[in-house]
C-alpha cells in the first residue's frame, strides 16, 4: 500500500482522461537507473504529483529531483518537499513548453554578457544557445552534472537561497571552464563547447572549489528581479 494514499486516489477520473499516468509509465524507466533502491517510492511520489496536476502531468526532469529527496527522507516528507520545489523554487519549470526555463536561459545569457564577456562572445559567435547545456543543469538542480558531494553542497545552498544559486553555479562552470583565451582556442566551435560542458574536469566540479567561487559572486534577489523583468520585456518585443 502506498504511504501517500490521499494523493493517489483523488481525481482518478480526471487523471485517466488526461492520460498523464501513461506518460509517467513511459518515461520513468529511462529516467532512473534500475539500481535505484527506492524506485517504488519514486513512482508513488511522481504518481501522486501527476494525479494532483493532470493537466501538467509528469515531466522527465522531475524524477532526478524526487530521487535526491528520497535519498534523504521518507516518501511522504519527500513528496511535500518536491511540491515546494516545483511550486516555489522552480515555478513553471516542469510544464509543457518549458517557457520558464527558457526565460532563465535568457537571464543566464545576460549574466554572461555582464560577468564573463569572453565566454559570452565565444558562445554568441558560435551559436551556443543556453538550451544546449542549461536545461538539464537547472531542471535537475545539477544532480546529473556534478559529483555527488558537490551536488549535496549545491542543494544546501539552493534550498537556503533559492534559484539564484543555480545561476551562480552556472556562471562558475562557464567562466572557469570556458572563460580564458586558451580554453576558447581548445574548444573553437559549438560541438567542442558542448562536449566540454558535458565532460567538465574534476578540478572544476570539486565541492570546495564550487562553494568558494559561488560565494564570491554577488547576485541578490533584487538583481534577479531586474534581470527577470528585462528578460520578459525582451521576450515580448521579440514575439510581438
Amino acid at each position: 500500500m502506498s504511504s501517500i494514499p490521499l494523493y493517489t486516489t483523488r481525481r482518478v477520473g480526471t487523471y485517466v482522461k488526461s492520460n498523464a499516468l501513461g506518460r509517467l509509465y513511459l518515461h520513468l524507466d529511462s529516467d532512473i537507473l534500475p539500481s535505484f533502491a527506492k524506485k517504488n517510492d519514486l513512482f508513488e511520489l511522481l504518481k501522486a504529483w501527476t494525479v494532483l496536476h493532470p493537466e501538467e502531468g509528469y515531466c522527465q526532469g522531475q524524477a532526478p529531483i524526487a530521487a535526491v529527496l528520497l535519498m534523504h527522507m521518507p516518501v511522504r516528507d519527500a513528496f511535500y518537499c518536491f511540491v515546494q520545489i516545483c511550486h516555489k523554487y522552480l515555478p513553471g519549470y516542469y510544464i509543457s513548453g518549458l517557457e520558464a526555463v527558457q526565460i532563465d536561459g535568457d537571464i543566464l545569457t545576460m549574466l554572461l554578457k555582464d560577468r564573463a564577456k569572453l565566454t559570452y562572445r565565444h558562445f554568441k559567435q558560435n551559436g551556443v544557445d543556453p538550451a544546449l547545456y542549461m536545461i538539464e543543469w537547472f531542471m535537475c538542480v545539477f544532480c546529473r552534472t556534478l559529483p555527488w558531494p558537490t551536488v549535496l553542497r549545491v542543494w544546501d545552498m539552493f534550498l537556503c537561497e533559492g534559484v539564484k544559486i543555480l545561476f551562480k553555479v552556472a556562471l562558475v562552470l562557464l567562466k572557469h571552464g570556458l572563460g580564458t583565451p586558451s580554453q576558447i582556442r581548445q574548444h573553437p566551435d559549438m560541438p567542442a563547447v558542448v562536449t566540454r560542458l558535458r565532460n567538465l574536469p574534476p578540478e572544476l566540479t570539486d565541492e570546495e572549489f564550487i562553494v568558494e567561487k559561488v560565494t564570491e559572486i554577488h547576485l541578490n534577489d533584487s538583481d534577479m528581479e531586474k534581470l527577470h523583468f528585462r528578460a520578459m520585456k525582451t521576450r515580448q518585443m521579440r514575439f510581438n
